[in-house]
């Protein structure tokens, strides 16, 4: 009966990419209570309470629409499918229960934390699943995608509190970061979107003009990443550190990439 229950466990755990999501989770929430210095003390113990649950429901949320959506791209590119491992019937009672989970710690907490969720929830509907299925709809694929595990996730956490402009300034950092990580997984996809006929902007605006926008975004992260250190002192360095945190190794990996793309070009 143990080994049966390991055994399960062992698959949830790959069904619903837990590794996957802790990589986005843990450095994510890390950064996010470092705000927790602008919060009044019951509401900032409220938002550290309650933002990792309903952060990690909102990722399970997003990660099983997601292989919900990709099905069938998935297959015809020979990619192993997450949908193998449970009845596709278990995904959407996951999905649904993961939805209902985040949707309740939102409408439970106030208004604009509840807000937070509904656009959390239809964001990722319309972006991953069909009839809507905006992932291969260019520019407003990334836009969408990029709002949901950007700025909208946060607005959870900084619905406790007072938004002041060094929150706003986060928000649009976040948005920002998530715009450059999605036409990055375009860029990394585009091959494979040509073949599915997935359009999203990487395939419509071509390898190259999508590189060039990456390198443009590669720095403007950079300056906006230090500008905290030069803005807030002490507490603007801490700030700076952490969004580094968050955006290094996508900004590494995308280096490595538009490397690659002008050395092909080189030998061409």
């Amino acid at each position: 009966m143990t080994a049966n229950a390991i055994k399960i466990m062992g698959k949830l755990y790959s069904f619903l990419r837990i590794y996957d999501i802790a990589n986005i989770l843990v450095p994510n929430i890390a950064v996010a209570l470092l705000f927790l210095a602008f919060f009044p003390f019951q509401e900032g113990l409220r938002a550290f309470l309650l933002f990792p649950p309903f952060y990690f429901l909102a990722l399970v949320f997003i990660s099983l629409a997601n292989s919900i959506g990709d099905e069938a791209d998935d297959k015809n590119a020979g990619k192993a499918l997450p949908l193998r491992i449970f009845p596709k019937q278990a995904a959407f009672f996951l999905l649904f229960a993961a939805g209902l989970g985040f949707l309740a710690i939102g409408y439970f907490s106030n208004q604009l934390a509840f807000l937070s969720a509904l656009l959390l929830f239809a964001f990722t509907i319309i972006y991953s699943l069909k009839p809507f299925r905006l992932k291969g709809r260019g520019f407003l694929g990334v836009t969408i995608a990029a709002l949901g595990l950007g700025p909208v996730p946060f607005l959870f956490f900084l619905s406790f509190a007072t938004i002041n402009s060094q929150e706003i300034f986060f928000l649009a950092w976040l948005f920002s970061r998530q715009i450059f990580v999605e036409l990055f997984h375009q860029l990394c996809d585009l091959e494979t979107d040509k073949k599915n006929g997935t359009k999203t902007f990487a395939v419509w605006a071509g390898k190259k003009a999508t590189k060039n926008i990456l390198g443009i975004l590669f720095m403007a992260l950079i300056i906006a990443t230090a500008l905290p250190l030069f803005i807030l002192g002490a507490f603007g360095m801490a700030v700076s550190l952490g969004l580094f945190a968050l955006s290094f190794r996508q900004m590494a990996d995308a280096a490595k990439v538009i490397y690659e793309i002008d050395s092909e070009r080189d030998i061409k």
